[in-house]
């Protein structure tokens, strides 16, 4: 989980690092639009193009060096990025901006994914709970179709499941609505979550 995290800061701040590599004559610009506005994706990707199309140091140095050596003094402003160039530095800030995301969401995604899944024994109690809402919440439906069935056997598995092999059912009877029950050890003020028909 920290090296998750670690990786992450390194991520968020990653067109300030590449601002301080380049040296870049604007860095304090590049930090705190970075800082401030990074968490969108606007923001990030304006201080990734910043970063990698403001003028550096070096390169100002040389050029005001180039300018007095032609005999014309320095100039009056430092020049800009040219559009080209602009345009292919939001562009690899894009690219490396979907990379770190499709990199960092597998685990969630993944961790989601396994709830929705038809419920097995190798699921948690916490995981064939959240599967059973999951599935009792998607399986009411007017319409009788085949998936408004398969959802709700998938539900119906989720709670044999639970009662079966975790001693978990819904309650307790004595709540005074739907919304003060929730899943508790069975027993006498305890309801079964499985359907008295269920085959599996």
């Amino acid at each position: 989980m920290l090296t998750l995290l670690t990786i992450a800061a390194a991520l968020y701040f990653l067109p300030t690092v590449i601002a301080a590599a380049r040296g870049v004559n604007r860095m304090g610009s590049v930090f705190v639009v970075n800082a401030f506005l990074g968490w969108t994706l606007i923001g990030w990707v304006g201080a990734c193009a910043m970063s990698l199309g403001m003028e550096s140091r070096r390169d100002y140095s040389a050029r005001i060096n180039a300018y007095q050596a032609s005999g014309r003094g320095a100039p009056v402003s430092s020049s800009r990025s040219s559009v080209p160039a602009l345009i292919g530095a939001v562009a690899l800030c894009l690219v490396a901006f979907s990379a770190a995301r499709s990199w960092l969401r597998p685990s969630a995604i993944q961790t989601e994914s396994a709830v929705w899944q038809e419920p097995s024994a190798a699921m948690t109690v916490d995981q064939l709970e959240k599967s059973w809402v999951h599935f009792h919440q998607s399986c009411f439906s007017p319409d009788e179709t085949a998936e408004n069935t398969r959802l709700c056997g998938l539900s119906d598995k989720a709670a044999f499941m639970l009662e079966k092999q975790h001693g978990i059912c819904w309650g307790p009877n004595d709540a005074p609505d739907e919304a003060s029950k929730g899943f508790m050890p069975c027993g006498a003020k305890s309801v079964s979550l499985v359907p008295p028909d269920l085959k599996l």
